[in-house]
């Protein structure tokens, strides 16, 4: 019984090793490798020189005990210095208890000390890996042959065989047991450290996050009713420590009035049927104080699928909101500033109409004077002269409501206009501002459907894309306005990548031959202070602020521009419901779904990039036309002239070489006078092929052109 105390005391000896490892490896940071050393020396010395000071006796003067383990395992985590510390205690322990076998008992420390040591320069600068298989068989093993070595070289040979034959087995299992059971205990205390260390690393990197992100954690336990929050939830919502009783109240409490209602329905929504939540509402400090937070969380379900738990942070939007809500002013203040900039534009032009108003009114007064002085007046000259007069005040106080309007600050309500009035008006007094060598041509569609917008916003986005359009010109030039009906439908927007549902638009084209806008610029023109015009003569807001006005109105905006050609801006106006069905009709009239060729028609394909080309050809030849092609103007009258038996032409208009699309249509209606065209372009149509003395029969498409529209095109050409 005695013996079975003795080897459990050795055990819970050599567990108490993995406290001491423990402690001293948590305590290290800060102190310098030597001190380690010397506290694992110490720490392993008292536990080698308990176990050898408890052995268990063999009855013929030797000892067992777990000595081994200790001493070499000090050598493999602390060096020499904490092997020799640990074989020292080991030593004074073995003297105390005597015995036959003390002397070579003694000396067997060192050898143990040693082979500890060994293993830790062969580890090099690594840490002790305790629980490697080969390692703690090598070290079972070295303490086996280091113990069986002593005697022999210690001892007389007699006694050292009487030893190997009676003891040796029970010394290599204890050996054996001592260094494996200890190399496990510190397996298991290195295991349980590092586990400790990432804890607190964790802890620490995410109080070091939570203070970069000014962000609160927050706990709430559903089943309880119990909420935690960290001092940074406490203070976000303006509760003081002791006044926090840990319960959802607290955080009703500290909600806004007007968005608790809103943020609670959000939460206990989310706890139906999501795995998250997220929640914008604001709250209310004690002094006055009002802060916006964001709240995300996640929800923990149980087995059934009922939510138990949401964790998750609080972050402080204030200072993001401040800085939205001073932009957007700051947005309203230089669109302002964009608008009285463009009317100090026109003040000239506008001075110029006051001008031709007064000197109606004051000749037709002077006049009227002369009349009255005459002993017989004539009363019909006075009321000609008179009206004349009222005539001219009237276009004087239109010109000024319409610049009052364009300029007023009010934000008006979206109505309905007719899209054709609204450039009509613009356009009378923008005259006076585009030079007189840029000439401004309408193409207003007949009947055009009614779309709903801000007359101001829409006139003011109208002038900035005529100012662009008279900048980008050097000398003269000419300006295109165009409207138009278009029905928009799944292919076109896909085509387009556009953000807008399908249905009726009313399209607003503003298209100029000038410089046209450099490739690489051309994604970024839209930017805000974004602008290629010299230091004071653009804001750089104006394309912005176009934009932004159409995406509001629920429309799109696209722009196409060729260097040295020009640019074109079509805006997309959503139609009112039920705007001129009439028109509707007309438009309609034509158009089908399903679309197919007799096979027999063959056309000519003009068009110099590869890509567009390529496409075109495929759904021509898809609905069984034949189709030749040509890459510039040059080539396609050459094709022409070898082989005329062409239904249509199909022609881009600007190409590369001398002959566009407009001339070689010259050139080949001198072959074939008789011969149909489709004309495409990214600008508006007549801004690009007016004047050119084409029929009224040509059809022109603008780029990009859907499938339906181009076979429309087709069939209807083929059947003039």
């Amino acid at each position: 019984m005695q013996t079975v105390l003795q080897i459990l005391e050795n055990v819970l000896l050599l567990a108490l090793m993995g406290v001491g490892y423990y402690a001293v490896e948590s305590l290290r940071n800060g102190m310098k490798a030597t001190a380690v050393a010397l506290c694992h020396g110490l720490s392993f010395g008292l536990i080698a020189f308990l176990v050898t000071a408890t052995p268990v006796s063999m009855g013929d003067g030797a000892t067992l005990d777990a000595r081994a383990g200790p001493v070499i395992l000090a050598g493999y985590v602390g060096g020499p210095v904490a092997a020799l510390i640990t074989a020292a205690f080991g030593v004074l322990a073995r003297g105390m208890v005597g015995g036959s076998f003390a002397f070579s008992g003694m000396v067997v420390f060192g050898l143990y000390a040693a082979i500890g040591i060994g293993f830790r320069i062969a580890a090099g600068r690594a840490q002790p890996d305790f629980l490697n298989p080969r390692t703690v068989v090598l070290m079972c093993m070295s303490s086996c042959i280091a113990a069986a070595a002593m005697f022999f070289l210690i001892e007389p040979r007699a006694r050292a065989f009487l030893w190997l034959q009676e003891d040796l087995p029970f010394i290599f299992f204890a050996n054996t047991i001592a260094v494996a059971f200890a190399s496990c205990i510190l397996g298991i205390a290195a295991s349980v450290l590092r586990n400790a260390q990432d804890a607190e690393d964790l802890n620490s990197t995410l109080q070091l996050a939570k203070r970069a992100g000014q962000f609160g954690i927050w706990d709430f336990d559903i089943r309880s009713g119990r909420l935690t929050w960290d001092d940074r939830s406490k203070e976000l919502h303006g509760v003081a420590c002791n006044d926090f009783s840990g319960t959802f109240d607290d955080w009703v409490r500290s909600v806004h009035p007007d968005d608790i209602g809103r943020a609670r329905d959000t939460f206990f929504h989310a706890l139906k049927d999501s795995d998250s939540v997220e929640s914008e509402y604001r709250v209310c400090h004690a002094d006055g104080t009002v802060k916006s937070l964001r709240g995300d969380a996640l929800i923990l379900r149980d087995k059934n699928g009922a939510a138990i738990r949401a964790v998750g942070t609080n972050l402080d939007l204030t200072d993001i909101r401040t800085a939205e809500q001073q932009l957007k002013e700051a947005q309203l203040i230089a669109i302002q500033a964009q608008k009285f900039d463009t009317i100090g534009q026109l003040t000239g032009g506008v001075a110029h109409d006051f001008n031709n108003l007064l000197a109606v009114i004051m000749g037709n007064l002077e006049l009227i004077a002369d009349e009255i002085r005459r002993s017989d007046p004539d009363r019909d000259e006075l009321q000609s002269l008179l009206d004349a007069s009222l005539e001219a005040t009237r276009r004087g106080a239109d010109l000024t409501r319409n610049m009052l309007a364009y300029a007023r600050k009010a934000r008006l309500d979206p109505v309905d206009l007719d899209l054709n009035e609204v450039v009509r008006q613009t356009e009378s007094w923008m005259r006076r501002t585009i030079a007189s060598k840029i000439e401004i041509e309408t193409n207003l569609q007949a009947g055009l459907w009614l779309t709903r917008a801000d007359k101001s916003s829409l006139q003011s986005a109208l002038v900035n894309l005529l100012v662009n359009a008279r900048d980008a010109f050097e000398g003269s030039g000419q300006v295109t306005i165009e409207t138009a009906n278009m029905r928009v439908d799944e292919d076109f927007i896909s085509e387009r990548h556009e953000d807008i549902a399908p249905g009726r638009y009313v399209m607003l084209a503003v298209s100029d031959n000038g410089s046209g806008i450099d490739p690489d610029i051309i994604s970024n023109i839209f930017d805000p202070f974004f602008t290629t015009k010299g230091v004071g003569l653009g804001s750089g807001l104006g394309l912005s602020m176009v934009q932004g006005f159409v995406k509001q109105s629920g429309g799109a905006i696209r722009v196409y521009s060729e260097p040295g050609v020009g640019t074109s801006f079509k805006l997309y106006f959503a139609a009112s419901p039920g705007s001129n069905p009439a028109a509707d009709v007309a438009l309609r009239g034509t158009s089908h779904d399903t679309v197919a060729s007799d096979g027999r028609a063959r056309l000519l394909l003009v068009e110099d990039r590869e890509e567009v080309l390529l496409i075109l050809r495929k759904t021509l030849e898809g609905v069984g036309y034949t189709v030749e092609t040509a890459t510039s103007g040059d080539e396609g009258l050459q094709r022409f002239r070898e082989d005329g038996a062409f239904d249509l032409v199909v022609t881009d208009i600007v190409m590369p070489g001398e002959l566009q699309g407009p001339t070689m249509a010259r050139e080949i209606r001198k072959i074939d006078p008789e011969m149909r065209f489709i004309f495409l372009s990214g600008y508006a149509s007549e801004a690009t092929v007016n004047g050119n003395g084409l029929k009224p029969s040509d059809i022109r498409l603008m780029k990009p052109v859907s499938r339906k529209d181009l076979i429309e095109a087709v069939q209807k050409c083929l059947v003039l």
